[in-house]
């Protein structure tokens, strides 16, 4: 979690550190708060729980360029669609690919949040 103070300043904090997480909710102009869930279908429901729990205010869903849009990721989308989350996708390993695979790629995931969005 990090937290931004009235005066500008970004305090980030530890899960174990619970009094200054309490303190900094309560006197923070700003909370951010991250959750990292993993991207492997097993995990689907811890997905699914903690985004209907905290509905968060965007979801970000990082994409492996090397492994391009996998069965979980489409999950994720669906499920961030579902809940009407604003969705950032982030393409990571862009330099290890050509730019025609990485072009087709861009246009995959495009067309498959285009296509669920008009359902």
């Amino acid at each position: 979690m990090i937290s931004i103070e009235n005066d500008g300043n970004m305090i980030a904090l530890k899960n174990s550190d619970e009094r200054m997480w309490a303190k900094s909710v309560e006197s923070g102009a700003k909370v951010l708060t991250f959750f990292d869930v993993g991207g492997s279908q097993r995990n689907s429901n811890k997905v699914l729980s903690t985004m209907a729990s905290v509905h968060p205010d965007y979801a970000f869903l990082v994409i492996s360029a090397i492994q391009g849009v996998s069965k979980t990721s489409e999950e994720h989308i669906r499920m961030a669609m579902t809940m009407k989350i604003p969705l950032v996708i982030i393409l990571t390993h862009t330099d290890l690919v050509s730019a025609n695979y990485l072009f087709a790629l861009r246009n995959n995931v495009r067309f498959f949040y285009i296509e669920r969005a008009s359902k």
